[in-house]
């Protein structure tokens, strides 16, 4: 047995007869996890995939822990399938009938101590237990979505488990549906078809399926009159169907069609025994290594395919994730550069209009103290800074340059950007879950949100600049009221680039850091290191404010790269299929 706490490990016992150990829980959080957005496939094909694995694989273990062999009768309308199999159990538990459909659920003929329902692999499916078939009290009709087993006590069939199931050409789908399912648990098939329907499509392409998974079926052709073997199997091996004559049988029609009748026709009696001679007691076990060897290939390949799915997803996914990033740095970098143009339009005549009334203003020659203070004063007083204020204040000009942010070039940056993403990365497929959520109107980040980001990254440069002025002005003398190492002049100076850099100023800082700062230069050799310093704080900022911008357009990528990647599958869980399937191989 395995451990149910395992999460997708697979091991193979050598000293374990025929067992295959695979964690159970292992690959059933699979079901969800195995997934695609549907860039080269469409996502429908891959869930189809995955029920088809998960379940053959929750058959593969059933068949490990019950290993009984399933003899399922199967066979369309009309052709006396339930008949022939009431024969073969020698008890009539099945309702038979020509006009309709009769059988509506399978109905199991079992010894009575095989525990059916145990790890049974299809939840859905009820079971019922009426009780020995030599007490039922009629014949079953079947119902849909159940299971009804007649139990008995005959000794040499204790390793059998007989099923009559619905009609193949039945219209109802659960019919069919469970007629696949129950296909999965045969070991043997015995196709039943009369001779006037045995070519008729639907039993002709169940009769294909059987051939090309390679299960060991019996052809019985019912109501048989004046018709040989040979010509039987012309039909079917010009459609390509290879099929031994030594597994073919005729029933001879009678007018009686019950099931004494049909066990005394030579043709049933020696399709029963060699029927029983195949999956007679003292080969059963053999037989059944077979089978499972068979469904470990079969699984396998199916494994493959699904595999294959998904790494073409995973593969134009990265891809699709490189288109995508190319499309967000060609928006950003169109954003630095209305930024800038930006500023060329709106912003360098008001600010060059402030520096010329700063150095009318300015008169080195003059000595008195006021006119210092003055000259010192203005570029303050114009961006609202006052040098008598108190640091308390900074966060007074923080909050004024904040106001003048316009949200315009990042709103229509995003705008342009998500309209790009669903011209060029919208899948093919325009019905997949993945394509319904990229076109979704909540996929788009709203002006609310787009603004709460700008904030946000306001703030962040807020502490930054706060952080810079701290290490530049640490130490500097209290009693020092002007030039460069005035803190007064130190944050004025800090506030008037952060005022540029956020009117999209990135080009023309250098030249207005140098008119601003020039009235304050002495040459010495301390004020030309804070100068330089002050300028590489500016360019710095530029740099962390274009950061900014990037980074809301990035929110935006980063939504539709998680819309992607939910549709994924994780490379981990690929792995877990590939390492299943290297197992199934070693097993067969």
């Amino acid at each position: 047995m395995t451990d149910p706490n395992e999460t997708g490990q697979v091991k193979l016992n050598p000293e374990d007869d025929g067992h295959l150990d695979v964690s159970r829980a292992g690959f059933s959080h699979l079901k969800d996890a195995i997934r695609a957005p549907g860039l080269t496939v469409d996502p429908a094909e891959i869930d189809r995939s995955v029920a088809d694995v998960r379940k053959r694989l929750a058959v593969f273990f059933y068949k490990q822990d019950i290993p009984c062999l399933w003899i399922s009768f199967v066979g369309g309308t009309g052709t006396g399938k339930s008949t022939l199999f009431n024969a073969f159990c020698g008890i009539s538990l099945s309702e038979t009938g020509v006009e309709r459909p009769k059988t509506g659920g399978p109905i199991a003929y079992t010894h009575e101590s095989c525990q059916v329902e145990h790890g049974f692999p299809f939840p859905d499916v009820v079971m019922d237990r009426p009780g020995k078939a030599e007490a039922a009290p009629e014949r079953s009709l079947g119902r849909p979505g159940h299971l009804t087993v007649f139990t008995h006590h005959r000794a040499g069939w204790s390793h059998l488990i007989i099923l009559d199931t619905p009609d193949l050409d039945s219209v109802e789908t659960e019919n069919l549906a469970s007629v696949e399912a129950f296909y999965l648990l045969s070991d043997v098939i015995v196709f039943v078809a009369s001779q006037d329907k045995y070519a008729d499509d639907v039993p002709y392409q169940f009769l294909l399926k059987i051939s090309e998974d390679q299960i060991p079926c019996f052809l019985l052709v019912n109501k048989t009159h004046d018709i040989t073997k040979g010509e039987i199997l012309s039909p079917l091996q010009g459609q390509g169907t290879v099929f031994p004559e030594n597994r073919v049988w005729l029933i001879g029609y009678q007018i009686s069609r019950d099931e004494e009748s049909i066990s005394a026709d030579p043709g049933f009696s020696s399709f029963v025994q060699a029927l029983l001679g195949v999956v007679s007691p003292d080969r059963a076990k053999a037989f059944h290594r077979q089978e499972q060897a068979r469904r470990a290939r079969a699984l396998s390949n199916k494994i493959e395919r699904l595999s294959e799915l998904i790494q073409r997803e995973r593969h134009e996914a990265q891809r699709w994730l490189a288109e995508l990033n190319h499309l967000f740095e060609d928006s950003c970098a169109e954003l630095i550069k209305a930024e800038k143009r930006r500023f060329t339009a709106e912003s360098r005549q008001h600010l060059q209009s402030e520096i010329r009334k700063l150095f009318q203003r300015y008169d080195p020659l003059s000595g008195p103290r006021k006119l210092i203070r003055q000259i010192l004063s203005a570029p303050f007083q114009v961006i609202g800074i006052s040098l008598g204020r108190r640091p308390n204040h900074r966060k007074s000009g923080l909050s004024r340059v904040r106001q003048k942010v316009d949200l315009t070039p990042v709103l229509g940056t995003i705008e342009r950007f998500n309209r790009s993403v669903l011209e060029t990365l919208s899948p093919q497929r325009k019905e997949s879950a993945f394509s319904r959520m990229l076109h979704k109107p909540d996929m788009a980040l709203t002006e609310a949100e787009i603004r709460a980001a700008m904030l946000k990254e306001h703030d962040k440069l807020d502490q930054w600049l706060e952080k810079k002025f701290n290490d530049l002005s640490r130490g500097l003398p209290r009693h020092k009221r002007w030039g460069i190492y005035s803190t007064s002049i130190l944050w004025g100076t800090l506030i008037l680039s952060f005022e540029i850099v956020v009117g999209g100023g990135f080009s023309g800082l250098d030249a207005v850091l140098d008119s601003v700062l020039a009235p304050f230069i002495t040459k010495g050799s301390m004020e030309l290191f804070a100068y330089r310093e002050i300028k590489a704080v500016a360019k710095e900022l530029a740099q962390e404010y274009q950061q900014a911008l990037r980074s809301v357009v990035k929110r935006q990528k980063e939504r539709y790269e998680k819309a992607l990647l939910d549709f994924l599958t994780e490379a981990e869980d690929l792995e877990t299929l590939r390492e299943l399937r290297k197992r199934l191989q070693h097993f067969t």
